[in-house]
């Protein structure tokens, strides 16, 4: 389950991140950020390591094709 602990590791793992939105309180959050130029798969990877050992999945994805920048949810449940 996600709580405020792990969206602020998260937050802090990111460029220029702002403030954190739930989509669902404790299951999945939106965290907009702004791309420094090493890519999605560095951002991603750099939430995995500030969430381990937490079990979450981390999507990120660029602004122009998406309206959530970055997904954190806890997949207990299959996401579609």
């Amino acid at each position: 389950m996600l709580d405020d602990a792990a969206l602020i590791a998260a937050r802090a793992a990111l460029p220029n991140a702002q403030s954190p939105r739930w989509i669902d309180a404790g299951t999945a959050a939106d965290i907009p950020f702004t791309p420094d130029g090493a890519g999605d798969k560095a951002a991603a990877e750099r939430v995995r390591a500030a969430l381990a050992p937490r079990p979450v999945d981390v999507v990120v994805q660029p602004l122009a094709f998406r309206r959530k920048t970055l997904l954190v949810a806890d997949m207990d449940s299959t996401m579609i």
